[in-house]
Formats: C-alpha cells, sequence, structure tokens
C-alpha cells in the first residue's frame, strides 16, 4: 500500500470509525481521535442551529450580527473540509465492497447517497448565497433555509439515530404497507363520512377531498373541532374510526420497536464475535491468548 493510500484510509477510518461494527476493527488510537471528531462536529452541528435560530430574532441579529455571519462561516469551512474529505477517501470503504471503487464513477455515486447530500446541502449553500448576493434577495433566503439539513447530520454522529434509520431500512417494506393500509383506510372513511354528513353539513363536507381533513384528524387524533360530524350516524362512524386509528399507529410502532430490538442483538453479536476473533482461550491451561501481539 503506497503511502497516498494509507493516508486515504487513515482518513475514511477517522470519519467512519464509529459507523465500523461490521468491519474489521480500527485501533485504539483512531476511535479515540474518531470520537473526539464526532463530538466536535455534533457540538457544532447543534451550534449551529442555535445560531441560525437567533438569526430570525431581530434584536439579537442587530447587535451581534457580524458574530453570527463569523460563525457560520467558521462552521461552513468545517463542514466542507469534512465534505470533501469523505468524498475523496470513500474508495476505501470496506462495508460496501467494489461500489466505490473506481476513482471517479465511486466517488459520483457516493456523492449521490442521502448522507453525502445532507452533508452538501449543510456547507455549500453558503457560498451560493455570497455568490446571488447581488442577484435576488429570494434566492438568498433560498440557500440559507437549507442551512436546515445541518439538523440531518446529526444522525451520522448519533448511534442511536443511526441504529434507528438502519431499522428503517430494512423493515421498509412493513412500513410502507401499514402507512398503504392507513392511506386506504382514509380513503373509505371519507367516502362513507361525506355520504352521511353532506346533508347535514354541506359547508363542512362539501366533497370527498375535503373530508379527507376529517378523516386525518379522526385518525391521528388530532381533532382542532372544526370539523366534526352532527349526525347519530356520524357520531357512530367517528367514535368507530377513532379507536381504529389508535390501534392502527400501534402497527407502525411495534414495527420499529421489533426493528430496533433485533439490530440491537444482531449489534451485540458483531461485537461478541469480533471480540472471539481478538483472542482464543487455550484448551490445555484454559489462559486466554491475545492474537493481537505478537
Amino acid at each position: 500500500m503506497t503511502r497516498y493510500n494509507q493516508i486515504q484510509k487513515f482518513i475514511y477510518d477517522l470519519l467512519h470509525a464509529h459507523e465500523l461494527y461490521e468491519t474489521p476493527p480500527v485501533s485504539n488510537t483512531i476511535k479515540q481521535f474518531s470520537n473526539a471528531i464526532r463530538i466536535f462536529i455534533a457540538v457544532l452541528i447543534i451550534l449551529g442551529i442555535v445560531s441560525m435560530m437567533l438569526e430570525t430574532v431581530s434584536s439579537v441579529e442587530i447587535r451581534y450580527s457580524n458574530i453570527l455571519k463569523g460563525f457560520d462561516l467558521f462552521i461552513t469551512i468545517i463542514f466542507s473540509i469534512e465534505y470533501v474529505l469523505r468524498v475523496w477517501s470513500i474508495r476505501k470503504d470496506q462495508s460496501h465492497g467494489d461500489i466505490y471503487h473506481r476513482s471517479v464513477i465511486g466517488r459520483l455515486r457516493y456523492i449521490r447517497t442521502p448522507m453525502a447530500i445532507v452533508d452538501f446541502l449543510s456547507s455549500f449553500p453558503f457560498f451560493f448565497t455570497s455568490y446571488f448576493l447581488l442577484v435576488d434577495l429570494r434566492v438568498i433566503r433560498l440557500f440559507r433555509m437549507l442551512r436546515i439539513f445541518r439538523v440531518l447530520k446529526i444522525g451520522r454522529y448519533s448511534s442511536s439515530l443511526s441504529l434507528i434509520s438502519i431499522v428503517i431500512k430494512r423493515k421498509k417494506e412493513e412500513i410502507i404497507v401499514s402507512f398503504l393500509i392507513f392511506f386506504i383506510l382514509l380513503i373509505i372513511s371519507s367516502t362513507i363520512m361525506f355520504h352521511l354528513e353532506n346533508g347535514t353539513q354541506p359547508s363542512k363536507f362539501p366533497d370527498i377531498p375535503s373530508t379527507l381533513w376529517w378523516g386525518v384528524q379522526v385518525l391521528t387524533q388530532n381533532g382542532y373541532g372544526d370539523v366534526f360530524p352532527m349526525s347519530i350516524s356520524g357520531k357512530i362512524f367517528s367514535s368507530i374510526l377513532s379507536i381504529l386509528g389508535i390501534g392502527f399507529f400501534a402497527v407502525p410502532t411495534g414495527i420499529v420497536v421489533q426493528g430496533l430490538l433485533e439490530e440491537t442483538k444482531r449489534k451485540e453479536e458483531l461485537k461478541r464475535n469480533m471480540m472471539q476473533l481478538e483472542s482464543i482461550i487455550c484448551p490445555a491451561c484454559k489462559t486466554e491468548i491475545d492474537l493481537k501481539r505478537p
């Protein structure tokens, strides 16, 4: 391995060590540096979000405008460096096989991944804002609004959020089916309620698309009181639908909880297997032999 490839792999390990529980483990030194980088970036993300919100407070923006802009520039530079390093070092991604192996095509594949897009949108809009400074204020507001994507970066540096993301990917078929059932139930219930209440309240239930708003309120248990049935049959049907709504939201919740338990168990088994690979027990003397020691 050339010196260039060694540096490339070192940078990759630093940026991804906390994500590598399915690949050969890295050294403790790299893990410590990686954790420090992860904490530093996570703190910057949180401070950047706070800074973005404070800019909307007129009194704070007038008094500390230069400080907020300077801090935003500092965060943008750090995030831009991180993004460039991730794109540059991605060829050493062992967890994806050869998908990113080819120099140009591999990196183009990587920058199209969801987290790479989030990384891009959380930093580079600042430079576009500077470019369009004398063009159109609406363009500036659009790019400044894209800074909200920085909040999504926290998922990369939080093991808990990363775990939830993995679970959603593994259980996406079941989750999609559950929401498809919700959509079907919403259409059927809104159609029935339209025919039950249209004669009594034509202004509240004028058509089926307008009745969908009532259906969403009932199924999600977020009744705002602006639309509600007045007929006896409508009230009975609404009560039944409210009970069904409570049971419906237990379905996707149960799917996610089950997935979290399965993923946590799988992660623990992988760590246990790696620990067993690092050392063995001598069958004769029953002592532990560290395979890492020469």
